[in-house]
C-alpha cells in the first residue's frame, strides 16, 4: 500500500474517507492529504491527542505549514469546540520547527491568558505573542514576568491599549 500511495498523484481532500486510518501517517508522511485544519485535527484525535512522527513532518513542511496559516481554525464544529485540543499541542509541542511554528500559531482563533510559559521557548513566546495567542491580561503579564522577564514587556508594547484600559 505505501509503494502505490508513493507512486499515486492523488492528493486526499478529507483524510477522514479513508477508512483504513493506519494508512493515514503514511498518507501524511508522503504529503499526500490536502493541508486543511480538518485533517490536521482528525489525525491528533486518531492518535489520542498527540502528534505522530509522520504528522510532524506533514506540519514541519513550510509549505503546508503556510497554507494551514492562511485558514483560521473554527471555534466550533457542531456546537463542540473540537480544536482547543489541537491548539494546545501545537503551542506544547517542541518538535514542530520554529518557523513552522509560528506559521500554525497565526491559525489559532483563541487567546489564552493560562499558559505555562516555563516549558515554551523564548521564540516560541514571541511567536505567540506577536500572532496574538497570549491575552494581554494582568496574569499573563506577571506569568512571563516570572517565567521569561523581558517578554512580558513585549506582551505590553503588542498590546499597550489593553493595559491602559485595565489600568
Amino acid at each position: 500500500k505505501e509503494k502505490i500511495i508513493i507512486k499515486v498523484n492523488t492528493i486526499i481532500t478529507d483524510i477522514t474517507d479513508v477508512s483504513d486510518n493506519n494508512l493515514w501517517d503514511i498518507l501524511f508522511k508522503y504529503n499526500k492529504v490536502s493541508p486543511l485544519w480538518n485533517n490536521i485535527h482528525a489525525c491528533f484525535e486518531n492518535e489520542e491527542n498527540s502528534f505522530s512522527d509522520d504528522l510532524i513532518t506533514y506540519l514541519n513542511n513550510i509549505l503546508n505549514a503556510e497554507q494551514l496559516s492562511k485558514i483560521k481554525m473554527p471555534t466550533k464544529v457542531n456546537d463542540k469546540e473540537i480544536f482547543s485540543d489541537l491548539v494546545h499541542g501545537i503551542i506544547y509541542e517542541n518538535d514542530i520547527k520554529d518557523e513552522s511554528y509560528n506559521l500554525l500559531t497565526k491559525s489559532s482563533p483563541w487567546w489564552y491568558s493560562d499558559l505555562e510559559f516555563g516549558n515554551i521557548s523564548e521564540n516560541r513566546i514571541l511567536s505567540l505573542i506577536n500572532n496574538m495567542v497570549i491575552n494581554p491580561t494582568i496574569k499573563s503579564f506577571n506569568m512571563l514576568k516570572e517565567t521569561h522577564n523581558g517578554l512580558n514587556i513585549r506582551l505590553l508594547e503588542k498590546f499597550p491599549n489593553k493595559y491602559i484600559e485595565k489600568i
